[in-house]
């Protein structure tokens, strides 16, 4: 299903052009796989899937018994009231060709399926129509930990934070755990499905996506495509946009560790080189040998910031030895 969901909404090329992109950011290792990698991380962590073109949804089969079964079940079946109601693949569709766009939708879809079904699992679970197996739960966690130490940490932040973030944002609460036992609103849920945010950044910081004095949309970059000034042959093959982030993810000094309780629970996924981001653009072309080049834009809230960040990612290329050198323009 992933395979065929890929290839229809990207295409199979696509997605190695922008495995190519992340390579040269420094995002993946070199030589890392990022479509099987991919789909192995999906078919170990994914318990069920709704799929909002057919208007059905799939159980797989190694997570289909006792309660986790019925606690998936009542996330799925979330997304299928939530596309009766705002059409889940129109809503989609707008974030199209830019990551983390997506990346803000999805934190709604997924932030409504996540907050129902823990309010479900719980409720279950003190009145006792749920019950959990304790070793079945403890074997299966250990796999699901296993796969997410092996895969690259910008891919499982990416699949994993619409989840978890988009609670806090639905609900409103900065804390995991709050997050979990809080029901949001049902204006805030309305309005947060007929009009989603735009950015990861509004999605980390929700206040400046529900306050409307401190509300704070991306500047959107539309940038020339200049293969012609590398020579003959060479094409614009990927552009895309890292948001607040991506951002994070490279100059962070160490991530929090999704695979234990404590990553999960209090990870914290921005800093302050990266909170005065306002919209970036990486542009990936290919020269007629193979040769790659990677130019990423980027447009801060002030020079402070612009100057904070520069800063940062300076050191995390010295960490790395990344091969990305930053210039840094002042003024408007």
């Amino acid at each position: 299903f992933a395979m065929k969901d890929f290839e229809e909404e990207y295409g199979l090329d696509k997605f190695a052009e922008t495995a190519e992109a992340y390579r040269l950011l420094g995002l993946i290792d070199p030589e890392l796989d990022l479509l099987q990698t991919t789909l192995d991380l999906l078919r170990s962590q994914v318990g069920g899937y709704y799929d909002p073109k057919t208007k059905s949804f799939y159980m797989i089969d190694s997570f289909k018994q006792g309660g986790m079964a019925d606690i998936i079940l009542a996330h799925e079946l979330t997304h299928a009231l939530d596309d009766q109601q705002y059409d889940l693949q129109k809503m989609m569709g707008v974030a199209k060709n830019n990551a983390d766009y997506e990346f803000a939708v999805r934190s709604v879809a997924e932030g409504s399926g996540t907050s129902l079904m823990n309010l479900f699992a719980m409720q279950g679970m003190l009145a006792g129509w749920i019950s959990m197996d304790a070793a079945s739960m403890s074997a299966m966690m250990a796999d699901q930990t296993d796969s997410i130490r092996d895969a690259p940490p910008y891919l499982i932040i990416t699949l994993t934070l619409p989840y978890m973030e988009g609670n806090k944002l639905l609900t409103r609460e900065t804390e995991t755990m709050s997050a979990t036992l809080a029901v949001p609103k049902a204006e805030d849920l309305d309005y947060a499905f007929k009009n989603p945010p735009r950015s990861s950044e509004q999605v980390l910081h929700f206040e400046k996506y529900w306050q409307e004095e401190l509300r704070d949309e991306p500047t959107v970059l539309d940038l020339p495509d200049r293969s012609a000034e590398f020579g003959d042959g060479w094409v614009l093959q990927d552009e895309n946009v890292l948001g607040e982030l991506g951002s994070f993810i490279m100059t962070a000094e160490t991530l929090p560790d999704l695979a234990t309780v404590q990553g999960q629970l209090s990870g914290r996924w921005t800093n302050e080189a990266t909170t005065g981001w306002d919209g970036d653009l990486y542009q990936s072309y290919l020269g007629p040998n193979g040769e790659r080049v990677l130019l990423w834009t980027s447009i801060w809230d002030s020079d402070a910031d612009a100057e904070e960040f520069y800063d940062a990612y300076s050191a995390h290329a010295s960490r790395t030895n990344s091969h990305l050198q930053m210039v840094l323009l002042r003024g408007s």
